[in-house]
């Protein structure tokens, strides 16, 4: 069965915040990452450094973004295939990836489709995230790895791959290309806030003119086809679920911090918590949370496409209880009474 799809956006901000979350005594910790998973994220962070550098060293017009890009396409080349001859050696079996992951090849679409204008500040932040996870997942394996062989690799690598991310973040802090202007993330109200967000009421919460709309579409519904149809979206004041469903999380300091893997919605229709994965590995190893809807805040990303950040530092939020997922997992339905 297909996934259903649901419109959601400015009225996500007047939904109801998530209830009190009973504290655990807990914070999961990041799970050893085997040979396999190790070579699966290394494999595709080779192939997308190469990639886009390709792209990069054709298309930006920064010098220091162009350098960066060709260093890239060097020494990822030479990583790469060390990683398949040592894969090799150690055990037949192992497979490096041939192909993008699904996450990485959208980046590249996004790469490949950004505007000239602003190019590098999209190649710059991807680089910065993408060499933050690497040093990470390297750190990771070259400590716990279990596979002698790779955990050399990765020993071996990891002192360049962390020059890299040296590099990349050189580069954002003196062409200010990896942060958004500051008019969208300091005290000002951003466009997409504007798009979304309107007076308060007497009990603190926000109601959109798209939000009456589609209260006043719902509720009273025509008997029929009428009534099935929702007038007055807009795509800069609504974001389709499949779409904030896998998007990065930034906090204030451009960092990612996570990603959303969920969203939890009461039987009438209102967001009840946001479930964002942080910490791990490139995606192992990372806990569930369960954050208020509120805490989250849509602006615009140097492209104008929209960007998800959060008001919380990754120290704040690898230490807040983990969400369990177990008591909402589906179960089989019923066949009678």
């Amino acid at each position: 069965m297909k996934r259903t799809i649901l419109l959601f956006g400015a009225a996500l901000l007047w939904l109801a915040p998530i209830p009190a979350i009973e504290h655990v005594s807990y914070v999961q910790a990041a799970a050893a990452v085997s040979a396999d998973e190790f070579l699966k994220t290394a494999g595709v962070a080779e192939m997308f450094e190469i990639e886009s550098s390709k792209i990069a060293a054709q298309k930006s017009q920064n010098a220091d973004v162009k350098s960066f890009a060709e260093r890239m396409i060097s020494d990822h080349t030479k990583g790469a295939e060390e990683l398949k001859t040592t894969a090799s050696s150690a055990d037949p079996k192992f497979m490096v990836p041939a192909e993008l992951d699904a996450k990485h090849q959208k980046l590249m679409d996004e790469l490949k489709s950004a505007d000239q204008s602003k190019f590098d500040a999209t190649y710059v932040r991807m680089q910065t995230d993408a060499h933050k996870e690497a040093v990470e997942l390297f750190g990771n394996y070259a400590k716990e790895g279990d596979n002698p062989q790779l955990k050399t690799f990765a020993e071996k690598t990891l002192p360049t791959l962390q020059q890299h991310y040296d590099m990349i973040q050189q580069i954002g802090a003196k062409s200010n290309t990896a942060q958004m202007d500051q008019s969208s993330t300091g005290t000002a109200t951003t466009t997409a806030q504007n798009e979304t967000q309107v007076n308060k009421s007497s009990t603190g919460t926000a109601t959109t003119t798209a939000q009456n709309e589609a209260q006043t579409t719902t509720a009273q519904p025509s008997a029929g086809a009428e009534g099935l149809t929702v007038t007055g979206l807009e795509p800069g004041s609504v974001v389709m679920l499949s779409n904030f469903i896998g998007s990065t999380v930034y906090n204030a300091a451009n960092e990612n911090v996570g990603d959303v893997n969920d969203v939890l919605i009461s039987k009438d229709g209102k967001v009840q918590a946001v479930i964002i994965g942080v910490g791990g590995f490139l995606g192992l190893g990372e806990k569930d949370l369960a954050v208020p809807l509120d805490r989250i805040q849509f602006v615009r990303d140097e492209n104008s496409n929209m960007k998800y950040t959060i008001n919380a530092s990754r120290q704040e939020l690898e230490q807040a209880p983990a969400f369990d997922r177990s008591p909402w997992r589906a179960t089989p339905p019923t066949t009678g009474q």
